[in-house]
C-alpha cells in the first residue's frame, strides 16, 4: 500500500523534474506520468484523512498547475482539471 508519505515523495520528485525541465521540451510520456500521479493523488485524497493529506493536496495542486502550463505552452489542452 502506498502511504501519504510515498505520495508526497512522488509528487515532490515530479515537481523537481518539472523545474529542471522548465525551458526544455517534455515528452508526452512524462506529461502522462505526471497526470497519472495527479489522478492517483485525487483518488487518495478522496479516500483517506491523514496528517500528510494536506501536503499531498498542496503538491498535487502545484504539479497540476505545472502540467497545465506546459500543455498550454505546447498548444495542447489540459485534461479535465482535478482542482486540488
Amino acid at each position: 500500500m502506498i502511504t501519504a508519505h510515498d505520495r508526497v515523495l512522488k509528487l515532490h520528485t515530479a515537481i523537481e523534474a518539472a523545474h529542471r525541465l522548465r525551458k526544455q521540451r517534455i515528452y508526452t510520456g512524462t506529461i502522462e506520468h505526471w497526470q497519472s500521479l495527479l489522478e492517483e493523488a485525487g483518488q487518495f485524497l478522496g479516500e483517506m484523512i491523514e496528517p500528510e493529506d494536506e501536503n499531498v493536496r498542496a503538491l498535487a495542486a502545484q504539479l497540476e498547475a505545472i502540467v497545465a502550463t506546459r500543455l498550454l505552452a505546447a498548444g495542447r489542452p489540459a485534461k479535465h482539471p482535478l482542482r486540488f
